[in-house]
């Protein structure tokens, strides 16, 4: 045992702790070109390589200060956006490069001090927009924003009454709440913006939740919830929330493993639910175990 210990290599430090070579590629909307994340004068940048021209893969972004570690296509391929904090502050910004102009400086879409921006959501349903929530009208409260990805402009959806934690946008307009409740549950509700009220749909106990629900995203079709769930079992699954009944309805599961929720704590981990980008429909689901275990639930996806 110990001869074949010491024929094991082992890795120095500044080996374990350098940048991927390339990591996190993904395709544009129109498949024309790949982008992904490799070092540039030491920090990792976006990288975008044409699939239709031989020409080499150009840097699109400039940070030298702290790694740009997630990026997003829009549905327009000349905009590609990327989130990025100012020295550490953790104070995230949405900022947007033009791929048609390689001499063009990035665009800070959220150009607010000491503001945060989370939940960067496209819409398949609205093409050339996107859901941000925004705290820069008060550091405590986070109001919805649609944002409109050419012009920049941001329209605010929902305002904060000081309640909810999240948001999200139903396609027909109907938004709803994520709150938690003086008793430590979380409550989800659909809000009333013309009576400034909440109608509870459902109510989750904090003690099953203690770092909340995770996923927790809308259906496609607005018409529900998918949710991890651990009612009466010892293994997060995915259920589906019917928003006008109330009612949870089991989607998927797996026999010994959780569904893969590391993105909670890492966000630049992708979500336990795989969903088309055009239409947001439910493509399969990750598990967590030794190695990503993926249940596909739809035939062409499989």
């Amino acid at each position: 045992m110990h001869a074949a210990a010491q024929q094991v290599p082992h890795l120095s430090v500044e080996e374990l702790f350098d940048s991927p070579a390339r990591v996190n590629a993904s395709i544009s909307p129109d498949g024309t070109r790949i982008a992904y994340l490799a070092p540039w004068r030491d920090r990792l940048n976006v990288w975008v390589q044409s699939l239709d021209s031989d020409e080499e893969p150009r840097c699109v972004t400039a940070d030298t200060d702290r790694s740009v570690l997630t990026y997003h296509w829009s549905d327009d391929p000349r905009w590609l956006l990327y989130e990025q904090d100012r020295d550490g502050d953790e104070l995230w910004h949405i900022h947007r490069v033009d791929l048609d102009d390689p001499d063009a400086q990035a665009v800070d879409l959220t150009p607010f001090p000491g503001a945060l921006a989370l939940g960067f959501q496209r819409v398949p349903s609205r093409p050339g927009k996107a859901f941000l929530h925004l705290n820069h009208r008060n550091p405590a409260e986070f109001d919805l924003y649609e944002l409109d990805i050419a012009t920049g402009e941001l329209t605010i959806l929902a305002q904060n009454p000081g309640q909810p934690s999240g948001w999200m946008r139903a396609p027909d307009g109907s938004l709803y709440a994520q709150s938690l409740t003086a008793d430590g549950d979380i409550e989800l509700a659909r809000w009333d913006a013309s009576a400034g009220k909440a109608l509870p749909v459902a109510r989750f106990d904090g003690r099953d939740y203690p770092l909340s629900i995770h996923p927790f995203e809308l259906t496609e079709d607005g018409t529900g919830v998918w949710l991890g769930s651990n009612r009466d079992s010892d293994r997060t699954r995915l259920v589906r929330l019917d928003l006008a009944t109330g009612a949870e309805t089991e989607v998927d599961s797996h026999p010994e493993f959780d569904l893969d929720t590391r993105c909670a704590v890492f966000p630049t981990l992708p979500s336990p639910l795989i969903r088309n980008e055009h239409t947001g429909a439910l493509l399969g689901v990750r598990y967590l175990g030794e190695r990503q275990v993926i249940h596909p639930l739809d035939p062409h996806f499989a």
